[in-house]
């Protein structure tokens, strides 16, 4: 009964976000243009796609580490602080390389699509980087004690919630080198990209407890964010010769997503 509360509590949150997501975006479309809006909702779909795929790997990484419930929200409080940050130093890094030189759209076009190939072939495990293994025997460590460090004997250890920590925020540098680019293919705006990332990565704690209990159910998302990035990064290689409508990148990437949530949900009911 304490779960379902838990999950209940976590549902509404994770939809009081998307609301205000919806909400902010309508008020650009008043405010400055519905073309903007557009571009704020394309972005935001793309990034909370991302997201979502991206929530399954601190799954791994919390079962590796064994960590508790409470202790992954805290972990997911500081994750989400740092991918915040990470994201926007990314974002204005990518726009001046934008604006400074050109041939890069076709750099990121190259980029996405093999991250969009790999990540259709390549997606049985989202395992955390080795280096993390290593990193074990190279610290001292406390295996036993709570909180992300202690200090026994006048000497410091580390615990495996700080080793799960340093995953988490090295994972977020990984991701940002996804999703900065795909977004900058949408739109260059340095208000919408903003924005539209810091939309998508509110409420992650929240719907990361939702994927959690609804996993089998999103087993089919990863090939729609891989034909997302497919498509983005064909965007930005013909970008030069042929505009492809803002609208139509917006319905694209929602049926990208729609129909593999739906498939997933479809088999999960009848199993």
């Amino acid at each position: 009964m304490a779960m379902n509360s838990f999950l209940k509590k976590q549902t509404i949150i994770s939809i009081l976000f998307i609301i205000g997501a919806c909400i902010f975006g309508v008020l650009i479309g008043f405010f400055q243009s519905w073309e903007k809006a557009i571009e704020f909702f394309s972005g935001y779909l793309m990034e909370k796609s991302l997201s979502i795929d991206n929530l399954f790997v601190f799954l791994s990484i919390f079962k590796m580490y064994q960590l508790d419930t409470p202790m992954q929200a805290r972990i997911l409080r500081y994750g989400i602080l740092g991918a915040i940050i990470l994201r926007v130093l990314f974002i204005l890094g990518g726009i001046f390389l934008i604006h400074k030189f050109q041939w890069i759209f076709y750099v990121f076009g190259i980029f996405l699509i093999y991250s969009g190939w790999k990540l259709l072939f390549q997606h049985e495990e989202n395992q955390p980087n080795p280096f993390f293994n290593h990193l074990k025997k190279l610290i001292p460590l406390d295996e036993t004690s709570p909180g992300f460090w202690v200090i026994k004997d006048k000497k410091l250890f580390f615990t495996k919630a700080f080793l799960a920590l340093l995953t988490i925020e090295f994972s977020d540098i990984l991701f940002a080198m996804d999703s900065v680019p795909a977004v900058l293919a949408i739109t260059t705006d340095p208000f919408i990209v903003i924005t539209s990332n810091l939309w998508a990565i509110l409420g992650l704690r929240s719907l990361y407890f939702l994927c959690q209990a609804l996993v089998e159910k999103f087993e089919y998302l990863h090939y729609g964010v891989s034909i997302i990035l497919v498509f983005i990064g064909i965007k930005l290689i013909l970008h030069g010769f042929i505009e492809i409508p803002i609208f139509f990148s917006l319905c694209f990437m929602l049926l990208s997503v729609l129909v593999p949530i739906i498939l997933g949900f479809t088999k999960a009911k009848k199993s």
